[in-house]
C-alpha cells in the first residue's frame, strides 16, 4: 500500500468524523505495550507474517521480489530474542521502571494529512454529467462509476486468459498493453472477480458516525473492493452526504 490512501466520509460534517484520526493529534500519556507481553508480542508479529505468506496474491502481493522481501523479514524475526523484538518495537516510546512502554500518539489515528479529493483520488460523477468530491446519494450517476464498462475487460480477459484473438485496432491496443501481465492475471480466480477488481467503485476506507473501517480490516484487498458497494454504498439514503477525502499516512 502506498503512503496516500483514499476514504469516503458519510454525514454532513465529515471534517468532523475525519479529525477523530489525525495522528498527529496528542492525547493523555497511555501504555501501549507492557513488557510482560513481549513473548506474545514477538509470536503475533512473525504469526501475521506468515500468514500473509501463505496467500500473498490476497493481500496484493504478486512480484517474486515482495514476497522475498517478505521471507526475509519472516526470518530477521525469527533469528531474535523477544527482548530484542520488544526493544525494537518501543524504541520511539517512553519506558517506564517496569519495562512498560508509553505513548501521547493518538491510538486511533491514520493520517497526518487528510483534504477533500484533488490530486489523486477518482472523483463522484453525478447525473448532471458534473464531477465533484462531495456530493448526495441520489444525485450521484451510480451506473457510471460502479461496474461500467465491464465489456472492455471481458474482452481483455478473454484475449489473455482464454486466446481469443484481437479482432479490431481497439482490440489489438488492449492486448499489447496487457500481454505481458500474466502473473496479474494468474492472480484472479476468475475472469468475474478480474472484471469486478477492475470496475467497482472502492475508496481504501469507510467512515460514518459509527466509525472506522478499512481494507486492513478485510480478509483481502479482492474481497474488499469486490464487496465495498453492497456492504457501504447500498446502505446508504438518497440524502446522505458522502465526501471522498485523500489522506497520507507517516
Amino acid at each position: 500500500m502506498n503512503n496516500h490512501f483514499t476514504v469516503l466520509v458519510v454525514g454532513d460534517y465529515p471534517q468532523q468524523l475525519l479529525d477523530k484520526y489525525d495522528s498527529s493529534k496528542k492525547v493523555e500519556k497511555y501504555i501501549k505495550y507492557h513488557y510482560s507481553d513481549a513473548k506474545k508480542l514477538h509470536s503475533n508479529a512473525i504469526m501475521t507474517l506468515e500468514t500473509i505468506l501463505k496467500s500473498p496474491k490476497d493481500f496484493g502481493i504478486n512480484k517474486d521480489f515482495q514476497i522475498d522481501l517478505l521471507k526475509e523479514e519472516i526470518e530477521n524475526l525469527r533469528s531474535i530474542n523477544d527482548l530484542k523484538y520488544y526493544n525494537q518495537l518501543t524504541q520511539d516510546l517512553i519506558i517506564d521502571e517496569n519495562g512498560d512502554a508509553w505513548t501521547t500518539k493518538n491510538p486511533d489515528g491514520k493520517w497526518v494529512k487528510a483534504n477533500i479529493g484533488k490530486e489523486f483520488a477518482m472523483p463522484l460523477i453525478l447525473k448532471n454529467g458534473d464531477k465533484t468530491f462531495q456530493a448526495k446519494v441520489k444525485d450521484v450517476d451510480w451506473n457510471i462509476i460502479h461496474m461500467n464498462n465491464t465489456q472492455k475487460y471481458d474482452i481483455v480477459w478473454q484475449m489473455i486468459k482464454e486466446g481469443k484473438k484481437p479482432e479490431n485496432e481497439t482490440e489489438k491496443i488492449m492486448y499489447n498493453n496487457m500481454k505481458n501481465y500474466t502473473e496479474y492475471f494468474n492472480s484472479f480466480s476468475s475472469k468475474e472477480e478480474y472484471i469486478i477488481h477492475n470496475c467497482a467503485f472502492w475508496t481504501y476506507a469507510f467512515l460514518n458516525d459509527k466509525g472506522w473501517c478499512d481494507m486492513d480490516d478485510s480478509k483481502s484487498q479482492k474481497e474488499w473492493i469486490s464487496t465495498f458497494f453492497d456492504r457501504f454504498i447500498k446502505k446508504l439514503s438518497d440524502n446522505d452526504t458522502i465526501t471522498i477525502y485523500e489522506c497520507f499516512k507517516e
